[in-house]
């Protein structure tokens, strides 16, 4: 009889626990959808009124039979335009700007005009009827060449600037490359560069310093449990152990930045409860991201660019605490490249988002470049 008691209190608290959990989510996707719009944030004077100039608002264009969604903002329509490409892949990056808008303000459109664009498959720009096998690095250079000369035509420029972040630099370093007709000068944050062992190597020797400067013994086991050595490498272990790399990355401080400690936190919730997206489309934004894992241009984004040879100006923007795409590896990049002007820049006080992190002094370096 007791044991039958006990039985049913067990079957009750589950119960309850159960509906406390669904009210929860429910809630949770409630104030989602109540926040969510697809009203893009206006650039407005001290009385509230939109400044004359400025523009802030979401297209749509046909591009190579698919549409493709992007939000343009600016401050001053008339400055210089700049195509930003996000990482991931399939990871569009312009919510963070409202998100953390006082964390982490970002300037860059009192500076530029610019084209956050959701390439094919990613965010704004996802549908449930698109092959994963379409997303290729060719077509996705394809597509670019069609935003840039939408953005020529509509800003009557003759060339736009180029940025892109993380994983997006593989996409548009190809870009570059084979179209630089189109663009004044490549700005290339946290770039991914593919070393064979540098990544992990890097990120072990520089990671494994800051828990025994902090005593961290549970995150050097750890640590120490992910890798071995491989024909005098450091290297993983198990390449299914990259999720548990991640939390490394975040426990050290060097992840998306340097005070983010939780990709659920710092990421997935922010993203849910921003303003800029509906429901629906938070939700596509996310099945856009699994989506691209599955994707041709998925895999080409691991392969080595050998020869490197641009007829613009590349400059780097680099974290000194970004071991996502680690400082070493964008150097040996760095120095192979041949371009009409290049340079490196490093941010002390970084991780892998210089922009948003020590955002003036990521500006200044740009300003330079502006003709």
């Amino acid at each position: 009889m007791i044991t039958v008691m006990i039985v049913k209190n067990i079957i009750k608290i589950v119960l309850v626990l159960v509906v406390i959990l669904i009210l929860v989510l429910a809630g949770f996707f409630v104030i989602c959808a109540v926040k969510g719009s697809k009203n893009v944030m206006q650039f407005t004077d001290e009385n509230g009124q939109i400044l004359e100039d400025s523009i802030a608002e979401r297209v749509t264009i046909p591009v190579n039979g698919r549409d493709n969604t992007m939000i343009i903002r600016g401050r001053d329509s008339k400055k210089p335009v700049i195509l930003f490409i996000s990482g991931g892949p399939g990871v569009p990056q312009y919510w963070l700007n409202e998100a953390y808008q006082y964390k982490y303000p970002n300037h860059i459109e009192d500076e530029y005009v610019v084209c956050w664009w959701d390439y094919r498959g990613e965010g704004l720009s996802y549908s449930s009827d698109i092959d994963p096998a379409e997303i290729t690095m060719d077509q996705l250079v394809s597509d670019a060449c069609v935003v840039c000369d939408y953005l020529k035509e509509r800003f009557c420029t003759d060339r736009v600037y180029l940025m892109a972040h993380s994983n997006g630099t593989n996409l548009a370093l190809r870009l570059a490359m084979k179209h630089p007709e189109y663009f004044n000068a490549y700005f290339s944050m946290g770039q991914n560069a593919n070393t064979a062992y540098g990544r992990h190597e890097a990120g072990y020797y520089f990671m494994k310093d800051i828990f025994e400067k902090n005593n961290d013994e549970k995150n050097l086991k750890k640590l120490e449990s992910l890798v071995e050595t491989v024909d005098g490498h450091i290297c993983l272990k198990d390449k299914y152990n990259d999720d548990d790399w991640e939390g490394m990355l975040l426990s050290a401080g060097c992840a998306t930045t340097r005070d983010m400690r939780s990709d659920a936190t710092g990421i997935f919730l922010p993203h849910m409860l921003s303003g800029c997206y509906t429901l629906s489309e938070k939700i596509n934004y996310w099945r856009g991201k699994l989506m691209m894992t599955k994707t041709p241009y998925s895999e080409e984004c691991k392969q080595v660019v050998e020869e490197i040879k641009l007829d613009i100006p590349l400059i780097f923007l680099s974290g000194y605490y970004d071991y996502t795409t680690p400082v070493s590896d964008a150097k040996d990049m760095y120095d192979r490249v041949e371009a009409t002007d290049k340079a490196f820049y490093l941010f002390n006080n970084s991780a892998h988002s210089p922009l948003w992190e020590e955002n003036e002094q990521v500006l200044e370096v740009m300003r330079a470049y502006v003709r």
